[in-house]
């Protein structure tokens, strides 16, 4: 698989269950993500170019949003090294302007940081 991240990725200091908000079920674990994307690991592989409105509970309220609620498309889904579990990327995530500010707090506030920042 080649490298075509547009932003930077950060792994998060949580793992939060991402939501498919349309049958309310987990689809998986958010295990990193940036501006423009985001890494689940999940139980079963996702559908590669299907479409998901997700819902992400946090850990604390952002501006007053307890979860976030984004619509993105699966990019590309693998096998984990872990076994019974998958990867899958998700690419073109739209958010709310409003929701977008506490999501690049998110990232910021708790992504984890290199022992050298």
């Amino acid at each position: 698989m080649s490298e075509r991240r547009q932003s930077e990725r950060h792994q998060l200091m949580f793992h939060a269950r991402v939501i498919d908000a349309e049958s309310d079920t987990t689809l998986g674990q958010l295990v990193d993500l940036s501006a423009t994307g985001l890494m689940l690991a999940s139980a079963v592989p996702l559908e590669v170019g299907r479409t998901y409105r997700l819902r992400i509970p946090l850990p604390v309220s952002f501006d007053g949003h307890p979860e976030l609620r984004v619509r993105a498309t699966v990019a590309w889904s693998a096998e984990s090294l872990h076994p019974g579990l998958h990867r899958g990327g998700f690419r073109d995530l739209e958010l709310p302007e409003e929701q977008r500010r506490a999501f690049e707090r998110l990232v910021d506030e708790y992504r984890l940081r290199a022992a050298v920042e």
